[in-house]
């Protein structure tokens, strides 16, 4: 037997021996999951009170937490945990609040803007599309009553728990069924969180921000300290029953604060949920893949080939089609960011998923049904067009007159509405 066929069988007798001794399942990634989520300090007339948040944005200097969180604060003092050595303490200011919102009243949240960076990294996001009952959390965040058992250096180190979504709600404003404003979505989770974990993140198993922890399900009951005195504490009513916003919601916010963020639109496919979960197991196939192809190269090798001596290999011709690069736009900032899509025709930015080519998320009322349109000529080049959009599109800090054509040079960006929505041309190469 020639002795490259004798290699095969070794190589897959080492490939069963580490599939035994490899772990089965892949770990969640409690360190990043952590090194993003910080705790929130709020000064106030009646003392100081505490709650958790997450980082958001590539800069590192913005935090979302519960507008409930920094109610009333005076001062705003941020703890960001390091891996080695004290916490990072930095001074924050509320620059956005639900509650002062028109449009957005009706949820729980607030957006800090911090004096310096914080060193951890802008949590990425995953939309309500990819979530279903039953999925596994992780829920981050800093519970006062863990603070009782812990030494004073362990205060920005935050809580780590795991659990599922038992069900998703929609809550209406003072339980109105009749009306669809001012809903509130909602994941109903098992995670473990409690007061002080409120404004920390909810993640997926693939360390994606899904919801902001808002509400647990707890009583009031009177109790009596060790000094014989009469007070009231805050209890779990049950276990197992907690409350976190759905994310989608606050992403236009962001995006009109020029806060830039990564997002997965769909739900992933079984194929990559599995490569997840099994990640040993899925190498292992593909290593015994590899493998099944090298052996069936070695012996087509050894074999003569299959067409005749007259026989050419056929290749992509000039005008075929195939293999042509092609003019393309590329999302920069927003929820397309690293998308590409090729400019054929008049390619429709939009809402309107009938009429539109690149559809935005309804939420995302600052993009117009019909917004602008873009188009490519190989002797003009690109031309960019608003449709007669309400907030309007802009190129170079300048917005576009209606209907008239802006030509774009090659890799020039162009931004609908707010700034973290913008994308760039990329014209073919020249032959």
């Amino acid at each position: 037997m020639p002795a490259s066929h004798r290699l095969i069988p070794c190589l897959f007798a080492l490939l069963l021996c580490g599939l035994a001794a490899a772990p089965a399942r892949a770990d969640i990634d409690a360190k990043a999951m952590v090194g993003s989520t910080v705790r929130v300090f709020c000064k106030t007339g009646d003392g100081i009170g505490t709650g958790s948040g997450f980082v958001v944005g590539k800069q590192s200097r913005h935090v979302l937490t519960n507008a409930h969180v920094v109610s009333g604060c005076s001062d705003i003092l941020v703890l960001s945990p390091r891996d080695s050595g004290d916490p990072l303490q930095i001074k924050g200011q509320v620059v956005w609040n639900s509650r002062s919102s028109v449009s957005r009243q009706h949820l729980d949240a607030a957006l800090l803007e911090l004096a310096d960076t914080t060193g951890g990294r802008g949590v990425a996001f995953a939309r309500k599309t990819t979530v279903a009952m039953g999925d596994p959390v992780v829920a981050v965040g800093y519970p006062s009553a863990a603070d009782g058992v812990a030494a004073i250096e362990a205060v920005a180190r935050p809580t780590v728990t795991q659990g599922h979504i038992s069900r998703t709600l929609i809550r209406r404003p003072d339980g109105d069924q009749r009306t669809s404003a001012g809903v509130v979505g909602l994941y109903q989770i098992t995670a473990s969180i409690g007061p002080g974990s409120s404004g920390g993140p909810l993640f997926n198993v693939y360390g994606e921000v899904i919801g902001i922890n808002t509400e647990k399900s707890l009583i009031r009951t009177a109790v009596i300290s060790d000094a014989g005195q009469v007070g009231t504490e805050r209890v779990p009513l049950m276990d197992g029953v907690a409350w976190s916003q759905e994310i989608d919601e606050l992403l236009p916010m962001l995006q009109e604060h020029g806060i830039e963020y990564r997002q997965t639109l769909e739900r992933r496919n079984w194929f990559w949920a599995w490569l997840h979960r099994e990640p040993v197991t899925a190498g292992a196939f593909g290593a015994v893949g590899v493998l099944l192809l090298a052996t069936l190269g070695l012996l087509l090798m050894r074999r003569p080939l299959p067409f005749g001596r007259g026989a050419r290999s056929g290749g992509a011709g000039k005008g075929s089609g195939q293999g042509a690069a092609a003019a393309y736009v590329e999302g920069v900032a927003g929820p397309y960011a690293g998308a590409r899509f090729t400019v054929q025709g008049d390619l429709v930015f939009g809402r309107d998923a009938e009429a539109c080519n690149v559809v935005f998320d309804a939420a995302q009322d600052g993009i117009s049904a019909r917004h602008c349109a873009l188009r490519f000529d190989a002797r003009k080049g690109f031309e960019l067009r608003d449709l007669g959009s309400t907030n309007g599109t802009f190129v170079d800090g300048q917005r576009l007159d209606p209907h008239r054509p802006r030509p774009l040079r090659d890799k020039q960006e162009f931004q609908l509405f707010g700034r973290g929505c913008r994308f760039a041309v990329h014209a073919p190469p020249t032959r």
